[in-house]
């Protein structure tokens, strides 16, 4: 039981390196998706005509902006990531090295110990040897139980310690990335009176999509309940296959008779 409980503790925290490693790459999805975003409002809007000047340049200068934003925050997400998190799990997973190498000479012993048992179970006299590698099991074995118990309280503690650490982390990146944002935006546009936090975004969406929603609403084929109600849009239910068969027989019928007269 001791050994597995050792495992899972060694795994919980490998996973978490796991878990780190694909919140980064998530982040950085969306850094990536950010850019691809911008270049494309870029093309789509270049390519087409009567576009003001000025709103291309509010389109170049949103690119160039989300550009430096991701360079800038992919260096603070690796620094704090790597500078901290990282080297925590790496320092816990290290700390598993040596209780792992006992665990595993007591597993090798073990066959001896057995061993032993059964050449005394026969009455018989193992070598000396073969004697002293049981008994060391004994001893590695009695160790074991009282030290990993001890072990696992100390490193039950450490990993609360890195998951405290991870957390004050994102906290920091997230607050980090936000001050950005609103310095990149109060530099570009005019942000003056502008409620930039998360839910003051939202609410000048929300108000901004209500006009598109009705022009929308007004174009008939995205308007489901409107399409549906113009004669003939829904097509009538489609004929079995007895009645397609019938049909085709009713075609081919007179098609002979037609040629037949």
């Amino acid at each position: 039981m001791l050994h597995l409980r050792f495992e899972e503790q060694r795994e919980i925290a490998q996973q978490l390196a796991r878990d780190v490693q694909g919140w980064v790459r998530q982040v950085k999805n969306h850094f990536e998706t950010l850019r691809i975003m911008a270049e494309s409002l870029e093309t789509l809007y270049s390519s087409w005509g009567g576009v003001r000047v000025k709103s291309m340049q509010r389109i170049r200068a949103f690119g160039e902006m989300t550009t430096a934003f991701s360079s800038t925050m992919t260096r603070v997400l690796d620094s704090k990531v790597q500078g901290i998190v990282y080297s925590r799990i790496d320092g816990f997973l290290t700390v598993f090295d040596n209780p792992s190498q006992v665990i595993s000479k007591r597993a090798q012993k073990l066959l001896d110990y057995d061993r032993v048992r059964d050449i005394k179970s026969k009455g018989d006299t193992p070598d000396k040897s073969l004697q002293e590698s049981a008994d060391a099991y004994v001893s590695i074995n009695a160790q074991l139980v009282d030290e990993l118990p001890k072990f696992f309280k100390l490193t039950g503690e450490y990993f609360d310690v890195i998951i405290g650490e991870l957390a004050a982390v994102q906290m920091s990146f997230y607050e980090e990335m936000t001050r950005e944002w609103q310095k990149l935006l109060q530099k570009h546009f005019s942000t003056s009176g502008t409620d930039l936090s998360t839910d003051g975004i939202i609410a000048q969406y929300t108000a901004s999509m209500q006009h598109v929603e009705r022009l929308v609403l007004d174009i008939t084929p995205l308007n489901k309940s409107v399409w549906n109600a113009i004669p003939g849009v829904i097509p009538n239910t489609p004929p079995s296959i007895g009645d397609e068969r019938s049909s085709i027989r009713s075609m081919s019928t007179a098609s002979y008779q037609d040629s037949y007269f």
